[in-house]
């Protein structure tokens, strides 16, 4: 009987397992690639979902922002940005879609390692509605950030 009921929560779980990493193929496939965020909403806007930089077998580099959920707006634009200043950025389109999944090609001469965020802004009122910073990079700053602090506190003790 032991045998038998470890034997089907195994077989279970395992479909729960399957189930649940089939149902969301795009967050895997971001989750491969390192470059992974969560999108916000600046400050009186709504924004929420996942974005990640993907690289298909060819090299060729696309955003994808899933799960998304953000304020409609008139003019909305799509930047992959530094330190989340689109006007430090590569505009990559405009958002025609609030909800669900979007993808933007990235251009083939554009070094994505350069960029740490994602935002999406409003020409027509000029404002920020959303942005994302990669956790990869946020990560790599703040252990550059503790290695600084280490290193001044090494000086004050000597």
């Amino acid at each position: 009987m032991k045998k038998f009921s470890c034997g089907v929560v195994y077989f279970v779980l395992s479909i729960f397992l399957i189930a649940g990493l089939t149902s969301s193929p795009v967050w895997g496939e971001m989750m491969m690639h390192g470059k992974t965020g969560m999108l916000e909403g600046f400050k009186g806007h709504h924004a929420s979902g996942k974005v990640a930089l993907t690289k298909d077998d060819s090299g060729s580099s696309t955003l994808v922002l899933s799960d998304i959920k953000v304020d409609k707006v008139p003019d909305g634009w799509v930047y992959l940005a530094k330190g989340g200043d689109y006007m430090k950025g590569v505009e990559l389109g405009k958002l025609k879609q609030f909800t669900g999944t979007v993808r933007f090609p990235i251009p083939k001469d554009v070094n994505t390692d350069a960029y740490d965020s994602v935002v999406i802004w409003c020409r027509k009122f000029d404002v920020g509605i959303g942005k994302a910073f990669f956790a990869g990079k946020m990560m790599e700053e703040k252990g550059m950030m503790e290695e600084k602090e280490m290193m001044k506190e090494k000086k004050m003790m000597k």
